[in-house]
């Protein structure tokens, strides 16, 4: 069993050091690629993508073939692979509105799962340069250097951000978002990936969001609880459902759930 163990971990340190290497090559490329006006298509559900989202997550599956032929993969453009124990999960481009505006604020999220469980992360937001990265049990990064969550306690000083009102208009949870907005600080404005890499370096407090695809926060999962913080989904599993989703710095979780569940209800 140990030496089963020590295996699978030796397995998990290889590709969070080919996540690491690959996300930095990918971010290269899509800031090399980032000209203005961008030809886009619109996808079934009327949302933006670019031909630099596709490419990004070809080049992606390009790589791992090479290195980890083996592994399945689920990416937002381009579908999934048969399952396997190693699957990674990508969104190429979150933030493809603001990418093909040329507001820099966009991001590459990847995520690794080993038997449905996320034990490698990286975002990294290709304007600045900025790699946020996890391994499971190992720690949260940024550039490198490990990461922590805020110490805000206080709701009522807390920065939290949301998604755009009109998706809780779309499930009948605008006073959700209302709510949140009352009790807390100050909103930001939501930046999709970008928020969540600052959620986890402590630069805001909280994240309220719903909606959510697992592509878009897999890997937030990981480096957010590796920080220090927590998430609950109302789908009360493991994964997201189109209700309403919150991460948070976990000192003002309880909070922000007890705001949440009270008009959830």
């Amino acid at each position: 069993m140990e030496t089963h163990l020590a295996t699978i971990l030796d397995e998990i340190s290889r590709r969070y050091r080919f996540c690491l290497d690959v996300i930095e090559q990918l971010a290269g490329y899509q800031k090399q690629q980032a000209v203005y006006p961008m030809e886009i298509v619109l996808k079934a559900d009327s949302s933006p993508v670019s031909i630099i989202d596709i490419n990004t997550e070809r080049q992606f599956r390009t790589l791992l073939q090479r290195d980890f032929a083996t592994d399945s993969v689920q990416g937002e453009e381009l579908g999934a692979t048969e399952l396997s124990d190693f699957n990674w999960v990508i969104d190429p481009i979150d933030g493809t509105r603001k990418f093909i505006r040329g507001i820099p604020t966009w991001g590459i999220s990847i995520a690794l799962e080993y038997q449905s469980k996320v034990v490698v992360a990286a975002i990294a937001v290709p304007s600045t340069g900025d790699v946020w990265s996890a391994i499971y049990q190992g720690g949260a990064f940024k550039n490198g250097e490990r990461i922590k969550v805020s110490t805000i306690s206080d709701i009522k000083e807390s920065y939290i951000t949301t998604s755009a009102r009109k998706y809780f208009l779309e499930i009948d949870q605008q006073m959700c978002y209302d709510n949140i907005h009352a009790h807390s600080l100050h909103d930001p404005g939501f930046l999709d990936v970008y928020s969540f890499a600052m959620l986890c370096d402590g630069r805001i407090d909280g994240i309220v969001s719903c909606q959510d695809n697992w592509w878009d926060i897999a890997a937030a999962t990981l480096i957010l609880t590796e920080a220090g913080g927590s998430y609950s989904f109302s789908s009360h599993h493991d994964r997201p459902n189109d209700g309403v989703n919150y991460f948070t710095n976990g000192k003002i979780h309880r909070k922000v759930a007890s705001i949440i569940k009270d008009i959830t209800k």
